[in-house]
């Protein structure tokens, strides 16, 4: 091999290698980003695996009722994208790779209906040439930092049926990393100052310690009790929760199909663990001294009635109930 052929070849691999870094620092900055931002503007938050988002029906192993359960958080997302033209929800959610959804202000519904709130999706790209952009008309609704902002109106029935108001929404696209869905102007305009930024990952100290236990879970959720705000408390789940509690979260096993619901809170905090199961719908919550104190009770993903009423009853915690 004479010296340019060599050249050529070392110029080909660095490049090659150059290209893979590039990918591995897109993958490494976009979740975490994604997660800081949500985690610090909203009160709760979810991860969906793109895969549990595609259709409608079993996700993996689990049963369908399982899967439907999981999918709440996530509902108005789909319902939002399948009001545009040119199928957008299914060619969005199959170029993902991850959906986060963040939400506050909980309020109910009139009449029956999911509880109401203010929510922010981001979409983690998967499909680098794909562009939300093509679902709307060429010209934005408003332009932040050089964004394109596109806003329409979906019937998600979030007022309940008592009132049939439709949904005003936003949309926005950062790059080829991250779409943007949000029922609030205001919060998508946070979202692609924050995802444009390099901003670093959350040090905030709930968040910090409630990542190493939700680290490597595909589905999980994460709320950080905030007990000063004026929400009503039975549409936000947090009727029972004491103010020593600091955080709930919620992971998936999808693989060995368990759920495990965990408050973090002191071992002398047994008013919230006996109220969140005092229904008897969740088993009983019992104490760990690990990660710092933590009240845990876990349940099998068994697709019968009574996985079914668990897992609605758990998306209820976490401000994402139905009232029936």
């Amino acid at each position: 091999m004479n010296t340019r052929t060599v050249g050529r070849a070392c110029t080909a691999l660095s490049l090659y290698l150059f290209w893979m870094a590039g990918i591995t620092m897109a993958e490494t900055i976009g979740e975490p980003r994604a997660v800081s931002m949500l985690t610090e503007r909203f009160e709760t938050v979810f991860r969906g695996d793109s895969k549990l988002l595609w259709g409608s029906g079993k996700y993996d192993d689990l049963s369908q009722e399982d899967s439907d359960g999981l999918r709440v958080p996530f509902v108005y997302l789909t319902v939002s994208l399948n009001a545009l033209r040119g199928d957008a929800a299914n060619k969005t959610l199959r170029a993902s790779r991850a959906v986060f959804v963040g939400a506050k202000d909980f309020r109910s519904p009139s009449g029956l209906g999911s509880v109401r709130s203010r929510f922010c999706y981001v979409i983690l790209l998967e499909q680098k040439q794909f562009q939300i952009g093509q679902f709307f008309d060429p010209a934005p609704t408003d332009i932040h930092a050089g964004v394109s902002i596109w806003q329409w109106r979906a019937d998600l029935k979030e007022y309940g049926e008592g009132n049939p108001k439709p949904s005003l929404l936003y949309a926005a696209q950062i790059a080829k990393t991250y779409v943007i869905v949000s029922n609030n102007l205001d919060d998508t305009k946070v979202a692609i100052d924050f995802l444009r930024s390099p901003q670093p990952q959350s040090s905030e100290p709930t968040w910090s310690r409630s990542k190493e236990l939700l680290n490597g879970h595909t589905i999980w959720g994460y709320r950080k009790y905030r007990h000063l705000n004026a929400d009503d408390h039975e549409p936000a789940g947090t009727t029972g929760v004491a103010t020593g509690a600091a955080a709930l979260l919620y992971l998936i096993d999808e693989n060995k199909k368990y759920s495990t619901l965990i408050i973090l809170s002191a071992a002398t905090d047994t008013e919230t663990a006996m109220n969140l199961a005092k229904n008897a719908v969740l088993p009983p919550l019992r104490f760990v001294d690990q990660h710092g104190g933590n009240w845990v009770t876990s349940f099998p993903l068994s697709g019968d009635n009574k996985s079914q009423d668990r897992v609605f009853y758990v998306m209820g915690l976490f401000g994402f109930g139905i009232y029936v």
